[in-house]
Formats: structure tokens, sequence, C-alpha cells
């Protein structure tokens, strides 16, 4: 048996308690389910359940624009992977298809299949880069990708005091490394926004899923890789996921991985902003941004 891809994430999720099922919320959407409801994830950002065997109900409860964005990338025709079905949609949620799966697994077949999902999505491209509207358009341009990178870092030393060194050398260490950042001009792709392996599965007929596209936006390409490599991109994954990315028309300099870590770190300083003081999450994120400053 392979062995699993690196995603110290589930341990994560073991330490959070899983929201409770709030049958009259789903009934008031979905008024036809009468089965059992299990919760898959809480946040501020949404909730996830999964009704009965074909279901998953995703409640968004903070930007229902997120919901649109979501619901049209869900509904293009990706030839290299699948996402879930939309079933139903409102104001607030969306009915998605239950795609069964497994975790993702270091295999040259799943870094294949890896590799051409996001060289798929990546050929996708603007004339710039930023956040999107209500649909997969530019709607607030970042006149510098890396400068945006550290202004958010730089942000959480004022506003978060327990790791304020830390997110100060995180932020000086992506200015500091400007010039290496910047210097293959590129026009902002499609970005997942969280191509991560927790979001990465091996769906049940052979093929890639990709799920949860809700934090899109325009940016380099390195953001997504610097997710998916967070915690290590083991062989024979990396190697065929490097050959099927590249085969898709965009090659990868020889120090990808080290600069898409580069990149990771603001969304590393994002997670580590946010989880709770000594747990796994707090914990992993730490060593990892650490690990970045002394490479």
């Amino acid at each position: 048996m392979a062995e699993s891809y690196p995603n110290p994430e589930v341990a994560w999720h073991a330490e959070y308690n899983a929201a409770n099922v709030d049958y009259d919320e789903i009934a008031i959407r979905v008024p036809n389910f009468t089965g059992n409801a299990t919760s898959l994830s809480g946040g501020l950002a949404n909730d996830t359940f999964r009704l009965g065997e074909e279901q998953v109900l995703r409640i968004y409860r903070r930007d229902p624009l997120s919901l649109v964005r979501e619901r049209e990338l869900l509904s293009r025709s990706w030839s290299s992977f699948r996402v879930p079905r939309v079933l139903d949609h409102g104001s607030d949620f969306l009915l998605l298809e239950y795609v069964p799966h497994a975790p993702l697994e270091n295999t040259a077949e799943q870094g294949d299949a890896v590799g051409r999902a996001l060289g798929e999505i990546h050929q996708t491209t603007f004339d710039g880069c930023g956040l999107f509207g209500d649909a997969i358009e530019l709607q607030q341009r970042w006149d510098d990708f890396v400068d945006q990178i550290g202004e958010v870092i730089a942000s959480h030393v004022e506003s978060f005091s327990a790791h304020t060194e830390l997110f100060r050398d995180a932020a000086d260490f992506v200015m500091e490394r400007k010039s290496m950042l910047d210097e293959r001009s590129e026009n902002g792709v499609l970005l997942h926004g969280d191509f991560k392996p927790s979001n990465l599965h091996w769906a049940s007929d052979g093929r890639l899923l990709v799920l949860d596209w809700e934090f899109t936006y325009a940016g380099l390409r390195f953001m997504d890789i610097g997710q998916l490599v967070r915690f290590g991109c083991p062989e024979p994954f990396r190697e065929s996921f490097v050959d099927a990315y590249t085969a898709s028309g965009s090659d990868l300099p020889t120090d990808w991985e080290a600069r898409s870590r580069v990149f990771d770190l603001v969304n590393l300083v994002g997670l580590l902003r946010n989880s709770k003081r000594q747990s796994r999450c707090a914990q992993d994120c730490r060593q990892r941004i650490e690990d970045t400053l002394r490479a």
C-alpha cells in the first residue's frame, strides 16, 4: 500500500470540535432532506455538512460572493480532474454531490494527476493580479504581487503580538528576496487559493478530485504550488508532478520549490495568526515558517 502524501492537517482537524448539526438550518435550505447529517467542517468562512450518503451542503457565513465564484468554477468542464456537481444553490448555500474519495498518496500516478490538474487551472490567465468580484474577473487589482504579500504579513505584526518578531522576520525575508521573486515577469493566473492535500483527493472512479474553491483569486502560480509542497513533496510524486505540470506549457525554474515556500509564508502566517495557542496547527506552522527563514 502506498504511503500518504504529507498532510499534518489530518492531526489539526482532530483537535477541533465538529460543529453541531442544526437540522433546522439544513431544512431551510434542503426542505426534502430527512436523513442523518454529519458535520465535515466548521469555521468563520462556512459550514459543511454531509447529508446522507450522496449530498454535501456548504453554508457560506462570511463572503456570499465566494459562493458565486465557487459555483462558477465547479460548473466548468475541467478535463484533467473532477469536481463535485452542483445540485442546487441559494443565496448562502451550495448543495453538492458527495464524491467518494480517499486521501492523496505518494505515487507517480497521483503526482502526474495533480501536475496536470494544476497546469490546467493555471492556463486561465489575467493581465494582472488581484481579487475577483462576483465573477472570475479582476475587480481589485494589486500593483505589485510581492509587495502585497509583504504588506499582508506585516499587517499581522501590529494586530497580533504573540508572534510579532516571527511575523516581522517573515515580512523582511520576503522583501529582501523581492528581486529574486520578481525576476520572472509573469501575468496573474487563476489560483485555486487553497491547493493543499486536504482539498485534493483520489476519487473512487480513479480521478483526482479538487474541492473548496472559495479562496480563488489571480496571482503568481507559486502560491498554489507552495501550498501543495508546504510540508514536503516526496518521490515519486514530486518528479511526476513536475513533468506533468511543465507538459501543460508552464516551465518551472530550478529553484521552484524554494521560491514557492517563500510565497507560502503569507499563508502560514495567516494560519498561525488564527490558530489556537499550543495547538498542533500552531506548532506545525511556526516550525514551517522558521524552517523557511533558515533556508
